[in-house]
């Protein structure tokens, strides 16, 4: 763990330096945007997706074969069968093929008899019904493509989520330092009244009781106190969690380092790429992940519906003789070789299970994608709704602790001149600190419902 002493960023790159002891919330958010291990993560499941269209491409890369079988026996050779050739699939399910056979011994099988040079061949391998539109190869690409896709929409909203909590425990820390600072004026302003009254007393202008009462407040200050410290300390420590260097290297913040003026944070709202515009509700990663699971529910059923149809495999091939020169002769229309083959199940109940399964699936899935974006619509205009209700709220809280430091000024002076006492020194003081925590926490939530606008 690294502990930064003197909170000096400029080692860590040009340009994320920092002003020395302070760590504003911009600086904040691009040092976990750069470095935290969740945005690691996601550029590593995103490459292992890619990994995975590249793996199911691969039934579409092209292959060379070879067949030989020989037999030999009583110092005869029987047979000797070659098959060598060149496969190239292509995405309309057609498969082309080119190769070169040669067959030779004294027991060969009359189909099998060739000219003794060789027999080259040029043609195509196809289905007719049943994989014509889709088949499983096509199929797996495109799952393939589609994954892909949510993936690196599922890591984009990974990494919202990521922001808006780190951004809230920097508010956390940020409105705990503020009611720190308010607490420890509190404990100097009521240790200093104790020490007074004790002087007054030791002079025999105040009773004794006055002294119990003084110090039974220093008490609760000095409680309140480290009440607020303990609380300032795990939001600390909350922070630190964020924090990391380059190489996934852990960042513990030292005790010096202070979180920004609440009056000078800027929030960025903008944490989305600019391809995922939440603007438009439409345009959610998480709608959009519905959008794409339509899609390979699409597939499916497409899928299904063609294995409805009779399968008819056909096989055609052109044939040239070999010539002395090893090159083949050219071909003639008239010598081929070709096959087919035709299967269809009595009941299709596979592919009618798979149809129903596929339809109620993609159904299923709409509904829920409806769902969803009326709860995302719903959610974005409750947080709007606070945004402005905090906004308001702001001000008032503002004014009023203005006001209550006004109360409690005027008191402190009565109380200096004797004509106030410590229940209502205490009591003014009390109020003007319940206004300033609720003004802090106030901005908390602010600055919480404003960034969290960027999840829906």
């Amino acid at each position: 763990m690294i502990r930064w002493v003197s909170f000096l960023l400029g080692c860590i790159g040009g340009s994320l330096a920092l002003k020395a002891d302070t760590l504003s919330y911009a600086k904040y958010i691009e040092i976990v945007e750069k470095n935290h291990p969740v945005v690691l993560r996601s550029s590593l499941y995103n490459a292992i997706a890619k990994s995975q269209v590249t793996l199911s491409r691969g039934d579409m890369d092209p292959k060379i074969t070879g067949d030989l079988r020989q037999k030999y026996f009583d110092e005869k050779n029987y047979y000797s069968l070659l098959d060598a050739g060149l496969k190239i699939p292509t995405w309309l399910g057609t498969d082309f093929l080119v190769g070169f056979n040669q067959n030779r011994g004294f027991l060969l099988n009359p189909e099998e008899t060739i000219n003794q040079n060789g027999l080259w061949y040029a043609g195509l391998e196809t289905k007719i019904g049943n994989g014509l539109l889709m088949d499983k190869r096509r199929m797996a690409i495109k799952s393939a493509v589609i994954e892909a896709q949510r993936t690196s929409i599922e890591q984009e909203y990974e990494k919202t989520l990521l922001l808006v909590k780190a951004s809230n425990d920097y508010f956390h820390w940020q409105a705990s330092w503020y009611i720190l600072e308010a607490y420890k004026t509190y404990l100097k302003n009521a240790q200093a009244r104790f020490l007074f009254v004790k002087k007054e007393h030791n002079a025999g202008n105040k009773p004794a009781i006055d002294t119990t009462e003084a110090f039974i407040q220093f008490t609760n200050a000095t409680m309140a106190f480290t009440d607020a410290k303990l609380t300032y300390n795990n939001a600390l420590a909350q922070i630190n969690i964020h924090l990391w260097l380059e190489g996934n290297i852990p960042l513990e913040l030292s005790e010096n380092v202070l979180p920004e003026d609440y009056k000078n944070t800027k929030l960025n709202l903008q944490f989305i790429p600019a391809s995922l515009d939440y603007t438009h509700l439409e345009q959610h990663p998480l709608v959009i992940d519905y959008d794409l699971k339509n899609q390979y529910y699409q597939l499916k059923q497409r899928l299904a519906q063609e294995s409805l149809k009779p399968s008819l495999n056909i096989k055609y091939n052109l044939l040239s003789n070999n010539s002395s020169s090893n090159r083949p002769e050219a071909f003639a229309w008239n010598d081929y070789k070709w096959m087919a083959g035709v299967s269809m199940p009595l009941f299709f109940r596979k592919g009618i299970g798979a149809l129903k399964a596929a339809k109620t699936n993609l159904a299923i899935n709409e509904i829920s994608q409806k769902e969803k974006l009326f709860q995302l619509q719903i959610k974005r205009e409750q947080t709007l709704n606070a945004i402005n209700t905090l906004n308001e709220q702001t001000r008032n809280a503002t004014i009023n602790t203005a006001n209550y430091l006004q109360l409690f000024q005027a008191e402190q002076t009565l109380f200096t001149i004797g004509e106030s006492s410590l229940f209502l020194i205490n009591s003014r003081e009390n109020k003007y600190i319940e206004a300033q925590i609720k003004q802090y926490q106030i901005y908390q939530k602010f600055f919480e419902k404003k960034v969290r606008l960027n999840l829906y």
